[in-house]
This record gives structure tokens, sequence and C-alpha cells, in this order.
């Protein structure tokens, strides 16, 4: 092993210690919102907003007659939404009759958007009385749970999630959770981020080159990416009663930067097809089925 990527091991298990000793304080430190990027300005926020939410309707569109429509007087369920709840309240705005929002991390200052919240607001109904100190809690209910896995009080019609399902400790028991939340019929709508999350070292696709075991002790308590590839997101929908009815892959990685690693890939990944190798996005549409 090269010294560059002990010290990498070093750093990544000590502020993993950090994150399970104390989650506020790793948030304080590393500025871990949850929204993958870095947003200085009301108005950019409010526009990752209404594209994380015209995304979810192009992609439902692509299953589903007049998407907006059909989301009117839903229950929503938003997982890992970070610190900052504009999808959720754009949906809300939009005719959804309530929004759950699970995450791993706690919402630790409910006024820090206070003022982008009140231009969305009227952004997208003028003449609203609506606030949100009496939206947040009553109608977007945001639940803090461990491993973000919980069992919302009411069914659910749609879930959605934005670069989340790529941070899961247990997919398998976020796939369960899922099933147990969305009413039969019901859609989820979820894009997965493969790429490294800045965790890769000289190539992008070296960070899948650490043993499982290296990787958990570096990252189980953060949100960095748990590796699994597009193959998995499958077998996981299938085997918890998600009918994948629409996908789309994005493979920004090159074959020369997979050849440079592929002799050293973690035992996990070295039979994958070099397809799922490449992708480095993956935009699913799954329906819930009837077990039976």
């Amino acid at each position: 092993m090269d010294l560059n990527k002990a010290i990498t091991i070093l750093r990544g298990i000590i502020s993993n210690i950090i994150a399970l000793v104390s989650p506020k304080l790793f948030i304080k430190v590393t500025q871990e919102t949850g929204r993958g990027g870095d947003f200085n300005r009301d108005d950019e926020l409010i526009s990752y907003s209404k594209d994380v939410y015209n995304d979810y309707l192009r992609v439902l569109g692509k299953v589903i007659n007049n998407p907006l429509d059909q989301l009117k007087d839903k229950i929503i369920l938003e997982y890992g939404p970070g610190d900052f709840l504009g999808t959720g309240l754009i949906f809300l705005l939009n005719g959804a009759k309530r929004v759950y929002c699970i995450d791993r991390f706690p919402l630790v200052d409910k006024e820090k958007y206070l003022d982008v919240y009140k231009k969305i607001i009227q952004a997208y109904d003028s003449s609203s009385l609506k606030k949100w100190n009496d939206i947040l809690g009553r109608d977007i209910i945001y639940i803090s749970a461990e491993n973000g896995v919980y069992q919302i009080p009411e069914k659910a019609d749609f879930i959605v999630s934005r670069a989340v399902l790529e941070h899961c400790n247990d997919l398998d028991s976020t796939f369960k959770n899922m099933n147990y939340n969305l009413n039969t019929n019901g859609i989820m709508i979820h894009k997965a981020d493969l790429t490294s999350h800045g965790t890769h070292r000289k190539s992008p696709l070296d960070f899948l080159t650490y043993s499982p075991i290296i990787w958990s002790l570096m990252t189980s308590q953060k949100s960095y990416p748990n590796r699994w590839r597009r193959n998995t997101y499958r077998e996981l929908s299938n085997r918890n009663s998600f009918k994948i009815i629409f996908e789309e892959s994005l493979y920004e990685f090159s074959k020369e930067e997979l050849i440079n690693i592929k002799h050293k890939l973690a035992s996990s990944f070295r039979n994958l097809a070099e397809e799922e190798l490449l992708c480095s996005d993956y935009f699913f549409v799954a329906e819930k089925i009837d077990a039976k």
C-alpha cells in the first residue's frame, strides 16, 4: 500500500469516529448539508429546488400522463433531503397533501433558510397566507432517524430521492423501508450518483479499490457513498416487490480510467460487467407491485 493511500485511510477512520461520537460536530466541521453542492445565494437554492422538482416531473412523465395532476392531494415521502427542504415545499405548493422527509442527520437550524422558504411560497402562490413555521411539523414533517429509515404513520403515494441512495449504510434495509412506506401501485423516483463524491485520490474510479472492511471503517458513519453499482439497485428493487418502469443512465467514466484500476478493484466489483462500472448516474422509476 502506498503512503498516500495509507494517509487517506487513517484520515477517513478518524473523521468516521467523529461522526459516530458527535453527528452535530461532524456536520459543523465538514459543513455537510446533503445537497451535494455549495449554494451561497437564495436564488441558487430556489433554482436548485425547482430543477430537482422539475426533473422528477420529467421522468414521471415517461410513465404516467399529466404527472403534475397525479401529484395533487397525494402523500409524498422524500428520503435524504439534507438541511434544506425546498423541494418538499414545492411539492406541497403544487398540491401535495403532505410531505414527509426522512434523514439520518437532525435538522440543526430550523430558521436557517426561512427567507428562502418565504420566497418559494411567494413564487408559487403570491396570495398565499402560508407561513413556514406553520408548515413545518404539520404539512412538511421532518424525521431524523437512525440509518435514515422510519415507518411513517400513513402510506405514501410517491417516494423521491436525489443523490441519496448511494449514501445509505444498509441499502437493503432502506428498500425494505420504502416497501413498507409506499402504497401498492405507488411510484418511487430515485436518482443515484455513482461517482466517488470526492473520495477518489488519483483516478475517478479508484474509490472502488478499497476492501469492504476498510471502506466501512472509513465511511460507515458519514454520508459518503456506499459504492453499490446500478445492478444492486435493480436486484434490490426486484427483491422488494418494485418493478422498474423507466431507467436513464449516464456514462461519465472513461474506459481508460477503468482499465487503469481494473486489476486493483475490490472483490465486490471485480466481476461486474464493464457497463455497470462505467455508469456514473442512474435515474430510475419503479412501481410497487402486489407481492401476493
